[in-house]
C-alpha cells in the first residue's frame, strides 16, 4: 500500500488524478473560471486494512483534501453540509472534520466565502458505525452465560445495532466466524484457547472501526478433561490432595510439588500395601483373625478409621469411601455374627476401587453385606424380592428413571427380581459366625425379558450359579452384563456422573459427563483409567473447582489429623467425634448414602467441629509435635508463624484476619486488657502455646471446612 504523503495514487471514491475546477455543484466549466480544484480524498484517521477502503467515515474523522489554489478563508463541505471544522493547510491540502451524517455517498465541495465551489463527485461514503450492547452465549455447556469452555465451538450471540452484514469479529485477538443475523444480531463461534481467563471482544465493521468490549468473554476449564500442566504450586498440591485423599502433612505435599502432577497422580494410582498398617488395623480386632465368632460394629469401624488415617495409600481409602457411599450398607441391625460382612465389603472396596467396573458391580451384588442389606437373602424363585433389583439400576447403574421407560420399567424391575434370587444365610458348619450361600433350587430359572432380551437372567455368569436342565448346564447370570450391553450411555454417564461431583465439584455439565464416560466405555469399564483421566484434568484445577466443596464430617476430621499429623487415638476419634458428628463409617442413615454439601453447616454441626479441633489440639504436648507445622528456625517470626499455619490449613486470610492473628502471637491478655509481649521463638512454652491457638482459630475460618 502506498504511503499517505504519495497521495496521487490513492484510491477514493472519486477521482484517481487532479481534476480541473468545477463551477458550483456541476461540470467544469471552461476555462476553471474560479481557480481551484480538488484531487482527491483521504480519510486520515480511519484504520488502514482491508475493512477500511479511503473516503468512508461515521463523522468525527479528520479527512486532507488535496488539490490546487487553496485559499485560507476556503470551507469544506460534505454534502450540503459545512464541516465541524475546516483548515487551510496550505494552497495544496485543507484538513477538515464532518459531523456525523446519514449514511450513504456524499460530494465533497470546497467553498469560498462567494460559494463558489469546486466540488469532487461522490467523494467519501458516510455511514453509522455498528453499535454493541450485550453477548451471551446461546449453545454449548455454557448456555445463557458470558463464559466459554477452552475448547471453543459454542456461539455467542452480540446484540446491537446497525449490523451491516459485513461486520467480523475478534475473541481475544483472533478472529473468529462471524455471521451478522440481523442489524441487532450476529453470531460468532468462539476459538479454542489454552487456558482459562477474561478476554476482550472485537466488533469490526467494513471501514475498519473497532469497537471492543473489554474482558466480556470468559473462559474456564472447568469441561476439559486435557491434561493440566505437570508444574504443581503448594495450592495445587494442596488441592489434590484435598480431592484425592484426606488431605496430606507438608512433607508429602512439597513432595508433590517437586514431583509435578503426572509423578504425583501415578503415585496415588499405585496402592503398594504396608503390612506393618495392614496388621496393626487388624491387631484391633480379637487375637483371632476375622471372621471368627460375634464383634461389635465399633470394632469394624475402628479398623477402618484407623487405615483412613494410616495408610500410605490416600486414594485407596478416599475412593472406598466414595464406593461405600455409593453402595450405602449398614451394620446397624445386623447381629454380632453377621458384623463381618461390613468388614468383607469395606476390603472388597478397597481392593477393587481401581478395577473393573463391571467387576466390581458383579462382586457386590453378590456381597453377602449387600444381600443382608437388601434382602436378597429372602429372595426366592417362588417369592422374588423386588428391592435389591430396583436400588441395583436406581442407586448404583442407571439411576431414577424419568417415567419414560428409556432406562427401565416397572415390569423390567419385577422381572430383575426374578433374576435376582437363589441366596440364603446359614451359620457357619462348626464356627459362631454366619455366612451367604446360594442354592440353585432358590432361583427363579425361568425365562425373563428384560430391556427385549429374553434369557434365564441371574446375578451373573457365574460357574457356581448353574443348574442342569437335563438339556445340559447353562449359565444363570448376566445381568450386570446385560445392563452395561444394553445401557452403556446410561451406566456410564451415571457412575462418572457422581465421581466429578464427589472429586471435582456438583453438578457437571453433561458435556464432561459424557466425555469422562466414554473414557469409561473406551477403556472396557476399567476404573483406573477414568481416575488418572480426572484427577489429571484440567476440569480438576479449574476455578469452580478451586472454589471448594463443603467438607463432611469424615473428611474434616481425618484430612484435621493427616495434614497436622497429630496422633489421636482411634477410640476417641471414632466415639468422641465421628458419633456425634453424624457420619458414622459402616453405619450410613439409608440406601441412599449420606447428604452433602451445606446439609453439614448447621450450627451445632458447626460446634461440634470446634470440639474435635480443640481436643485433636490437646494432643500436641511437646514442641517435638509441633515441628511439622513450625517454619524453619531463623524464620519463626509472628508474620511466618501466621502464614505457615494457614497454608497448611489451606486459608485465605483477609488482610484483617492475619493482622489479628499476628496481634494474637505477639500479645498476652493481661487481667481484661491485651498487652503486647513481644514473641520469643526460642521459648518452646510459647512457641507450643501460639502454634496450639493459631490451629485453633485458623482451622475455624470457612476455607477450613472446604476441600
Amino acid at each position: 500500500m502506498l504511503a499517505r504523503g504519495n497521495w496521487l495514487g490513492f484510491v477514493v471514491l472519486g477521482a484517481l488524478v487532479l481534476l480541473p475546477a468545477c463551477g458550483g455543484g456541476g461540470g467544469p466549466a471552461a476555462g476553471n473560471q474560479i481557480g481551484w480544484s480538488i484531487a482527491a480524498v483521504e480519510v486520515l484517521t480511519q484504520p488502514m486494512n482491508q475493512f477500511s477502503p479511503f473516503g468512508s467515515t461515521a463523522g468525527g474523522d479528520e479527512v486532507r483534501i488535496v488539490g490546487i489554489g487553496f485559499e485560507p478563508a476556503m470551507t469544506v463541505y460534505f454534502g450540503s453540509t459545512p464541516a465541524a471544522l475546516t483548515n487551510v493547510a496550505s494552497p495544496t491540502e485543507i484538513r477538515a472534520f464532518p459531523s456525523a451524517m446519514p449514511p450513504g455517498t456524499v460530494d465533497v465541495s470546497v467553498r469560498n466565502s462567494l460559494g463558489d465551489a469546486a466540488t469532487l463527485q461522490d467523494a467519501i461514503t458516510f455511514y453509522v458505525p455498528p453499535a454493541v450492547a450485550s453477548l451471551v452465549s446461546i449453545d454449548g455447556p455454557t448456555a445463557g452465560e458470558t463464559r466459554a469452555p477452552i475448547a471453543g465451538g459454542n456461539t455467542l450471540e452480540i446484540t446491537g445495532s446497525n449490523f451491516v452484514g459485513t461486520e467480523t469479529s475478534r475473541i481475544d485477538g483472533l478472529f473468529a466466524p462471524s455471521i451478522v443475523q440481523s442489524p441487532t444480531i450476529m453470531h460468532v463461534t468462539v476459538p479454542p484457547r489454552p487456558g482459562p481467563g477474561a478476554v476482550n471482544v472485537d466488533v469490526i465493521s467494513e471501514q475498519g472501526i473497532v469497537t471492543t468490549m473489554l474482558g466480556a468473554l470468559t473462559y474456564t476449564q472447568e469441561f476439559s478433561l486435557d491434561p493440566a500442566t505437570d508444574a504443581l504450586s503448594l495450592q495445587l498440591a494442596q488441592h489434590l490432595y484435598s480431592r484425592a485423599a484426606f488431605g496430606a502433612s507438608p512433607a508429602v505435599l512439597q513432595q508433590a510439588v517437586n514431583d509435578g502432577l503426572g509423578v504425583t497422580v501415578g503415585n496415588l494410582l499405585t496402592f503398594v500395601a504396608d503390612p506393618v498398617v495392614e496388621q496393626a488395623a487388624l491387631d484391633l480386632y480379637d487375637p483371632n483373625f476375622p471372621p471368627s465368632g460375634s464383634i461389635s460394629t465399633r470394632t469394624n469401624r475402628r479398623w477402618w478409621v484407623y487405615l483412613i488415617l494410616n495408610n500410605p495409600n490416600p486414594l485407596q481409602e478416599k475412593l472406598a469411601w466414595f464406593f461405600h457411599d455409593h453402595f450405602a450398607t449398614s451394620q446397624s441391625g445386623m447381629s454380632g455374627r453377621s458384623i463381618w460382612f461390613l468388614w468383607e465389603q469395606i476390603e472388597l472396596l478397597r481392593a477393587n476401587s481401581l478395577g473393573s467396573w463391571r467387576d466390581l458391580l458383579s462382586e457386590v451384588a453378590r456381597n453377602q453385606a449387600m444381600l443382608v442389606w437388601l434382602d436378597g437373602i429372602v429372595s426366592t424363585g417362588s417369592n422374588p424380592n423386588e428391592n435389591w433389583a430396583r436400588e441395583f439400576w436406581e442407586l448404583f447403574t442407571l439411576g431414577v428413571d424419568d417415567g419414560s421407560g428409556a432406562r427401565y420399567t416397572q415390569g423390567e424391575i419385577v422381572e430383575a427380581s426374578r433374576a435376582f434370587t437363589g441366596y440364603r444365610r446359614r451359620t457357619a458348619p462348626g464356627e459362631e459366625y454366619h455366612e451367604i450361600i446360594y442354592e440353585l433350587g432358590r432361583h427363579d430359572a425361568g425365562s425373563k425379558t428384560i430391556f427385549g432380551q429374553a434369557g434365564m437372567w441371574g446375578y451373573d455368569d457365574n460357574p457356581d450359579e448353574t443348574r442342569d436342565t437335563g438339556n445340559g448346564t447353562y449359565p444363570s447370570g448376566g445381568m450386570v452384563d446385560l445392563t452395561l450391553g444394553e445401557r452403556p450411555i446410561y451406566a456410564s454417564e451415571f457412575i462418572c456422573k457422581k465421581l466429578l461431583e464427589y472429586f471435582v465439584y456438583e453438578n457437571p455439565h453433561p458435556q464432561i459427563v459424557g466425555d469422562l464416560a466414554l473414557v469409561l466405555r473406551s477403556n472396557n469399564w476399567e476404573l483406573e483409567p477414568v481416575m488418572r483421566t480426572l484427577l489429571q484434568s484440567k476440569a480438576l484445577f479449574s476455578g469452580r473447582a478451586l472454589a471448594g466443596q463443603v467438607k463432611d464430617p469424615v473428611s474434616f476430621v481425618f484430612s484435621f489429623l493427616r495434614t497436622t499429623e497429630i496422633d489421636l487415638s482411634i477410640n476417641r476419634v471414632d466415639a468422641n467425634h465421628l458419633a456425634p458428628l453424624e457420619q458414622i463409617p459402616m453405619q450410613p442413615p439409608d440406601v441412599n448414602g449420606w447428604v452433602s454439601g451445606t446439609a453439614w453447616l448447621g450450627s451445632q454441626a458447626m460446634l461440634l467441629r470446634i470440639n474435635f479441633l480443640q481436643d485433636a489440639i490437646d494432643e500436641l504436648e511437646t514442641v517435638a509435635d509441633i515441628q511439622a507445622l513450625l517454619p524453619p528456625v531463623g524464620q519463626r517470626t509472628p508474620a511466618n508463624m501466621v502464614d505457615n499455619i494457614a497454608t497448611l490449613l489451606g486459608v485465605q486470610l483477609s488482610g484483617s484476619a492475619r493482622t489479628s492473628l499476628i496481634t494474637y502471637v505477639t500479645s498476652e491478655l493481661q487481667g481484661d486488657t491485651i498487652v503486647n509481649v513481644g514473641f520469643d521463638p526460642t521459648d518452646d512454652d510459647e512457641l507450643l502455646k501460639k502454634t496450639r491457638g493459631l490451629l485453633w482459630m485458623t482451622a475455624q475460618y470457612w476455607e477450613g471446612h472446604q476441600q
